[in-house]
């Protein structure tokens, strides 16, 4: 198969991932904040949520490598 019969990857709905990604990021931003050393609410809040980008970020690449592979999966037993 040459490369432009090859078709692209595809990540699925993109605003369901990130509808998805939304609730990891606040899901991650509550699970983290009583683990936050800051004294007022507020501070917790902000690093929590800061410490928890990561976490997000990390997540949103694996479900969109995720899906590409169940994709790719799916075609190919189609074949």
């Amino acid at each position: 198969m040459s490369s432009s019969d090859q078709k692209k990857a595809n990540f699925g709905n993109p605003i369901i991932n990130l509808l998805i990604t939304g609730l990891v990021y606040l899901f991650f931003t509550w699970i983290l904040r009583p683990h936050v050393p800051a004294q007022t609410v507020l501070y917790q809040w902000i690093f929590s949520g800061f410490a928890s980008m990561a976490l997000t970020a990390t997540f949103y690449l694996s479900i969109n490598m995720f899906r590409v592979t169940l994709n790719d999966h799916k075609e190919r037993k189609n074949q």
